[in-house]
């Protein structure tokens, strides 16, 4: 009986959401920039500077899965929102594309900071790994 009442302790503990500063288990508040993130739907990261960057959701995704064959590779849009520590909020849709056929962006500027869409993987809704560093 002990060893079930461990195994159950042991998932559940595995099955914890975000913590309430709404970075990804396993993070503190802050995140190391510059550094590539791992995020999914509704989860944030907080910033250096306190501001957060939340994936929002999955705008688009017609991209070719792997074990299907297709004419193209498609593409994926996903929103992003960056909430300053003071000031006004905002947002942008970033293209999953790497050689931009689309001619949509895959990074944007939100204040101090450069975010790239590096990759989207296969789970649904898909896990997005950004790249941020202070902008230029």
């Amino acid at each position: 009986m002990r060893p079930l009442i461990l195994a159950c302790v042991i998932a559940f503990a595995g099955c914890q959401s975000p913590g309430s500063n709404g970075a990804p288990s396993g993070q503190a508040g802050s995140v190391r920039v510059p550094g590539e993130h791992a995020l999914r739907v509704g989860q944030s990261l907080t910033l250096p500077d306190r501001s957060t960057l939340t994936y929002v959701r999955v705008v688009a995704d017609s991209r070719c899965r792997p074990d299907v064959q297709c004419i193209r590779a498609g593409d994926a849009d996903i929103e992003l929102r960056w909430e300053p520590a003071s000031g006004s909020a905002a947002s942008a849709t970033l293209n999953s594309d790497p050689g931009n056929l689309q001619k949509a962006p895959n990074s944007t500027r939100f204040g101090s900071w450069q975010v790239a869409l590096k990759a989207l993987d296969w789970k649904e809704p898909p896990t997005a790994t950004l790249s941020v560093t202070r902008a230029p």
